[in-house]
């Protein structure tokens, strides 16, 4: 005959006859599957909007010279 007790303990995965949740050992996984499918989209979107718009030269500032305006009398 086989003991029940060793039988569930040697089985068991976790080896103290504990039960898992299961949901509750997945959340982590699922969660950090959704956290790279939103930073691949956000990856993509920044790579797409920096491609649409053109380049802008980052320039050092240029002092302009002061427009001419009439005195209001």
């Amino acid at each position: 005959m086989v003991d029940k007790q060793t039988a569930q303990t040697s089985d068991s995965p976790v080896g103290d006859g504990q039960v898992i949740d299961f949901n509750a050992a997945k959340q982590p996984h699922v969660l950090q599957r959704k956290e790279g499918r939103v930073q691949a989209m956000r990856e993509t979107f920044k790579a797409v909007r920096e491609a649409s718009q053109p380049s802008k030269a980052k320039s050092a500032k240029t002092t302009k010279p002061p427009k001419n305006r009439r005195k209001k009398k």
